[in-house]
């Protein structure tokens, strides 16, 4: 006779972790429809990291060079929320709706510094 199997507690995962920790699923935040970027500092930290590209793009009036930039920055972003365990509620979002809340916190972003008088870069001239 072998060894007498490892106990059972009541809350506890029996086989196959009888000697450890299961392993933990990471806990993923999961951001809302109405989410505010402030309260996410790394993503906000991300699209201020990026604001003056983001700008110089949006002078382009929706290029193809623009539209390529505008995903390939929700792309990143997606990456960061994924670092930091965030997701994205699939309820609410999908890629396009993510695209557009970002432009939606640069758009925010211009109306105040013009509210303020602050420099924006300038509008490329045909």
């Amino acid at each position: 006779r072998g060894p007498p199997p490892p106990p059972h507690h009541p809350g506890m995962h029996p086989l196959p972790y009888p000697y450890m920790q299961p392993p933990r699923m990471e806990e993923k935040t999961i951001l809302r429809k109405k989410f505010s970027w402030k309260h996410y500092p790394e993503l906000e930290r991300f699209l201020i990291a990026n604001r003056d590209e983001y700008l110089k793009h949006s002078n382009m009036n929706y290029t193809a060079e623009q539209k390529q930039y505008n995903n390939w920055l929700t792309e990143r972003l997606l990456e960061v929320a994924s670092q930091h365990n965030y997701m994205f509620d699939p309820e609410d979002f999908n890629f396009v709706a993510i695209r557009d809340r970002i432009r939606c916190y640069y758009k925010s972003y211009v109306q105040t510094a013009r509210k303020r008088g602050l420099k924006l870069p300038e509008k490329k001239k045909d």
